[in-house]
């Protein structure tokens, strides 16, 4: 696919996200690859993986930089010194953007371990806008936040969770990664339509879709592992969005259960044919961010 842009930005493409045991695989297929997601926590203090950082940078491939550590949703100071070295890995490769979730992963300076739920209130979206603002001070690409697949619900919510996603939106102009498996385990787990929930999200702050395939659990409940194949409802849903709007990367996350590189090569060109074949048939404007509203609040 060749380069197009979206309102100003570039459409990059279809790419995975770095995969433990899979390192010199990718590198062998980097120039297959349209983009690359990486989480830089795995690369604290892992010197001896400082070469795939290398071989990106290189190529000046496109590479979307993921945290999972800055726990936005909890109510304490933001984690300065962490974000700093989020930023000296990203600083080695072509970083396009910088992301975390909209989550909690630790409190009382206890980690936790894993993206916890936050309340759907006013009180912790501002917290979250808080350390945004202070995350957009700090670099010059966008920042991105991404929905999170639900280990459980709050029994009761001051809004609801496309109200507490928009009015961060609203606020920061921040951008959206939409995560179409977190989203169908949410609607599986909790029984909503997914596309009545699309349908209430500000998708015009989208700028990259997040695919990825999980497991149920011994409770029936649908969980986000990055450890399986993409399933067709996701695919499903992938095909829906792409008439709604164009992002400029999607990304297949496998961090378990590892594929050989061919089957996980297989699902990025899937991936990469259907927005190639969204962009040939829409004449819709492709996906902007929401920087002029949150300018004007």
């Amino acid at each position: 696919m060749g380069m197009q842009k979206s309102k100003g930005r570039e459409i990059f493409g279809a790419g995975p996200e770095w995969t433990e045991g899979l390192e010199e695989d990718l590198i062998d297929n980097f120039r297959e690859f349209k983009c690359f997601e990486l989480i830089p926590e795995n690369f604290f203090d892992n010197p001896h993986r400082r070469y795939f950082l290398e071989a990106l940078r290189k190529l000046s491939t496109p590479v979307l930089v993921h945290s999972v550590g800055l726990s936005l949703g909890t109510d304490e100071p933001f984690k300065a010194a962490h974000f700093e070295k989020i930023l000296a890995i990203g600083d080695q490769v072509n970083m396009i953007n910088v992301s975390d979730h909209l989550s909690m992963t630790e409190s009382g300076g206890i980690e936790i371990g894993q993206l916890t739920p936050i309340p759907w209130s006013i009180k912790t979206a501002d917290i979250v806008i808080r350390k945004i603002e202070q995350i957009q001070k700090r670099i010059t690409v966008p920042f991105a936040l991404e929905h999170t697949a639900h280990k459980f619900f709050y029994p009761t919510s001051e809004l609801s969770e496309a109200e507490f996603i928009n009015r961060i939106l609203e606020k920061t102009g921040c951008d959206l990664i939409l995560d179409l498996h977190n989203l169908h385990c949410n609607s599986k787990n909790a029984g909503y339509d997914p596309h009545g929930w699309l349908s209430q999200i500000h998708t015009e702050a989208v700028t990259s879709i997040h695919l990825a395939g999980g497991y149920v659990d011994k409770y029936g409940t649908l969980q986000d592992g990055h450890d399986e194949i993409v399933p067709e409802p996701v695919w499903d849903l992938l095909d829906h969005v792409l008439k709604m709007l164009t992002p400029q990367a999607i990304i297949i996350e496998r961090t378990g259960n590892y594929p050989g590189i061919e089957n996980l090569m297989m699902e990025v060109e899937r991936a990469e044919r259907a927005l190639s074949a969204s962009l040939k048939q829409s004449t819709k404007n492709p996906s902007p961010n929401l920087r002029e509203l949150a300018g004007a609040v």
